[in-house]
């Protein structure tokens, strides 16, 4: 998403090296509703905005900054970013599985309203839609890897869908737009034919998600 390189320096110009510490080792930050979204906004991808890579350098050290970090609880923050590695994993450790929040805080050991409230505070959605998107980024992840299909037993996208739960049709492809912006059936396509290159969506994308995976 940003050049390391380009960050490195600039934390040194701003001396903000701590950021820099903060990202090889926790990973991770809590930030504001409106900081959270304005860091979304600059992460989408934007045709023909040359200045798009310094506008993300220079939010990311500002969530970073000393000054920011300072304003942290840390026990909070770590006991968070903990519960949130959890959910993460059983989404992606039960890609088939029927998705239920009681079942989830019995798996991980956590209150309903606790991993409610995280989950809003990390990523800015409720551990539902989270844990359904995760799901959507393993069909993705199929409909792109011709080997998988074939040894899955799958030629077509509702196969695919069906198989991670997905029983609207409908539904299915509105969520799968909006989160990669093209249809399932476009994924499929390019993945089946040579000579057009596949540009999965990055959990990069979702900057707090990623934090949250480290």
């Amino acid at each position: 998403m940003v050049c390391k390189q380009r960050l490195q320096r600039l934390a040194v110009a701003t001396n903000e090296q701590r950021a820099l510490d903060r990202i090889n080792s926790v990973n991770s930050a809590a930030v504001t509703p409106e900081l959270f979204q304005r860091l979304v906004e600059l992460t989408k991808p934007q045709h023909h905005d040359p200045i798009q890579a310094e506008l993300i350098e220079a939010e990311l050290l500002e969530l970073l900054s000393n000054r920011r970090l300072s304003q942290i609880n840390s026990g909070e923050l770590s006991h968070r970013a903990g519960l949130m590695k959890d959910l993460i994993a059983w989404g992606q450790g039960n890609p088939t599985q029927v998705i239920s929040l009681e079942d989830i805080t019995t798996t991980i050991f956590a209150s309903r309203s606790s991993i409610v409230h995280s989950c809003r505070a990390s990523f800015g959605m409720g551990p539902m839609t989270l844990l359904k998107q995760i799901r959507l980024g393993q069909v993705q992840a199929v409909l792109l890897n011709p080997q998988r299909q074939a040894s899955m037993g799958f030629i077509t996208v509702q196969a695919v869908a069906t198989h991670f739960g997905f029983s609207s049709r409908n539904h299915f492809a509105r969520d799968y737009r909006q989160l990669f912006g093209e249809a399932p059936s476009e994924t499929l396509q390019r993945s089946a034919t040579p000579g057009i290159r596949s540009h999965p969506v990055s959990v990069a994308h979702r900057p707090q998600m990623a934090m949250a995976r480290r």
